[in-house]
């Protein structure tokens, strides 16, 4: 006669693979840190499907920042410019022209750094000017006036900023 024998089952557990698999979830969802992305908050201006306007080169200040990190503004290469020199230029600028553009392009391999800092020194220049004018003509500062006055300044200082990007050949 044959002897009975005991059948084993060889697969695992599946209800501590399941457990095995959950505590490993979540102790990567507790060492892992998700850093949260940081951006620049800016206003895009509404889409426009009409043909370019003409505007007139007296208006626009062109900025260049080249591969090597170098500031080219109205045709002058700056190596290291100096952000109140910078500031000084964009407000004389902003000054002499009723609506004035500000034209910045880009070569792709510029740093970030420089574009922020050219960026910061345009939208810092366009804060003091807003600001010494309305000294000057409201007797207030900036965060003190009455929305109609804030309608005046806007209209004033109504300055537009053109952003591109500098296209390279190989």
């Amino acid at each position: 006669m044959r002897r009975a024998t005991k059948r084993t089952n060889h697969t695992p557990n599946s209800g501590s693979l399941a457990d095995i698999a959950f505590l490993l979830l979540i102790f990567f969802m507790v060492t892992t840190s998700l850093h949260r992305e940081y951006s620049i908050s800016m206003r895009l201006p509404p889409s426009y499907d009409g043909e370019p306007g003409k505007i007139s080169e007296s208006k626009v200040l062109s900025l260049c920042i080249n591969e090597h990190n170098e500031y080219l503004i109205e045709n002058t290469l700056y190596k290291n410019p100096q952000a109140e020199d910078l500031s000084a230029f964009i407000d004389q600028f902003i000054i002499q022209n009723i609506e004035p553009y500000i034209s910045i392009q880009i070569h792709p391999a510029t740093e970030y750094e420089s574009y922020i800092n050219i960026l910061s020194i345009i939208k810092e220049s366009i804060r003091q000017s807003k600001s010494s004018y309305a000294e000057k003509n409201f007797g207030k500062k900036l965060d003190k006036l009455s929305v109609a006055e804030l309608d005046l300044l806007k209209s004033k200082y109504n300055i537009k900023i053109s952003e591109t990007e500098i296209e390279t050949t190989i």
